[in-house]
C-alpha cells in the first residue's frame, strides 16, 4: 500500500505494509528455554510461537532499562505473544544477572551483548524460523546492547534493528536532557560517566550504530519518555549511521536523510502510541539489501 507524506518539503511515496498482508493466526505456542551463555553462565529465553507448521521471520526483543524479558509476554497490543499472532517467532530473553538468568549484571556492555548474539544465533537455527529475515527490537537503553552486539558481530544474519526511543550517549543516559537531571539514581552512585569512561566506551550506542550492516528504523514520538521534547539522542544516532552509509529511517520521514537539529518542525514525530505491529511487518517484508 502507497502512502504520501509531505515532510519538510520533501514530497516522499514511501510503502507501509497493510496488517492483513501477514496473516493473523489464531493460537500461539510458548516454551521456556535455556540457553548457554559465554562465560558457562545459562540464559533463560521464552519462544513464541503461530501454533501452526511453517517457518516464520524471527524477531529478539530486548527490554529497557536493566529490565528482563519477562515484560514482554504482558499483553498491551505489542508483546511476544501478540507478536506471533502476527506470523513471527519471537525470543525474548533474561540478560546475564537478570530475572532467571545466571551471572552478573553487566548493564548493557561486552557480556551482554555477548549474550544477544548467543540469542540471534539459537533463533536463526531454529527450524521454524526463515534465518533469512531476522529483525531486533529494542526499547529505550536496549538500543545500547544491540547497537554493540551488531557492530562486533557483523556476520550476525540480522536484516533489521528497530530502536524505540534509546539513548545514544553517557549525557543523555544518565541525565534528563535538556535539565541535566539525574535520569536515575543507580547510573550516578554505580558508573559516573565523568569518572568511569572506560566502563562507558562500550555502552553508548551512538560508538557503535554506524558498524551495523542491517536495515535501521528509528520510533520517536515528538514527547519522549525519558526526555520530553528532546530529539538529540534520535538525531544522534541517525545521522551517525546515514553518514556511514547504514539504511536508516526515522517513523514515516524519507529514508537516509540527515536531521537538522534547528529545524524539528520539518520532520514528522509520532504525536500517539507508536504503531510498531505495522513497522515490524512493513520491515519483514521487505527485500533483502
Amino acid at each position: 500500500m502507497k502512502s504520501t507524506i509531505l515532510v519538510g518539503g520533501l514530497l516522499w511515496l514511501g510503502t507501509t505494509v497493510a496488517l492483513c498482508e501477514l496473516k493473523l493466526y489464531p493460537t500461539t505456542s510458548e516454551r521456556p528455554v535455556w540457553i548457554a551463555g559465554p562465560a558457562g553462565a545459562k540464559l533463560y529465553a521464552h519462544v513464541h510461537t503461530p501454533n501452526v507448521t511453517g517457518r516464520f521471520p524471527g524477531l529478539v526483543m530486548v527490554p529497557g532499562g536493566v529490565g528482563d524479558g519477562r515484560i514482554f509476554d504482558v499483553r498491551n497490543g505489542r508483546s511476544a505473544p501478540e507478536i506471533a499472532r502476527r506470523g513471527f517467532v519471537v525470543v525474548h530473553f533474561d540478560p546475564e544477572g537478570r530475572g532467571r538468568s545466571r551471572g552478573k549484571e553487566n548493564y548493557n556492555g561486552y557480556r551482554h551483548q555477548d549474550d544477544l548474539a548467543l540469542v540471534i544465533r539459537y533463533l536463526a537455527q531454529l527450524p521454524e524460523v526463515d534465518s533469512d529475515n531476522l529483525g531486533v527490537i529494542t526499547f529505550s537503553y536496549g538500543i545500547t546492547m544491540a547497537a554493540g552486539c551488531l557492530a562486533r558481530y557483523r556476520d550476525l544474519p540480522v536484516k533489521y534493528l528497530i530502536d524505540v526511543e534509546g539513548p545514544s550517549n553517557t549525557q543523555n543516559i544518565c541525565y534528563r536532557m535538556p535539565t541535566g537531571r539525574l535520569v536515575a539514581p543507580l547510573w550516578r552512585e554505580v558508573v559516573p560517566p565523568e569518572e568511569h569512561a572506560d566502563f562507558w566506551r562500550e555502552r553508548q550506542a551512538v560508538n557503535f550504530i554506524g558498524q551495523i550492516r542491517c536495515r535501521y528504523l528509528r520510533v520517536q514520538k515528538w514527547w519522549d519518555h525519558v526526555h520530553g521534547p528532546y530529539k538529540g539522542h534520535a538525531i544522534e544516532l541517525l545521522n551517525t549511521a546515514t553518514q556511514a552509509g547504514v539504511w536508516t529511517r526515522c517513523n514515516d520521514n524519507p529514508p537516509n536523510i540527515l536531521y537538522d537539529p534547528e529545524h524539528l518542525e520539518k520532520y514528522h514525530w509520532l504525536r500517539t502510541e507508536a504503531p510498531l505491529l505495522d513497522y515490524l511487518e512493513e520491515m519483514a517484508t521487505m527485500p533483502a539489501k
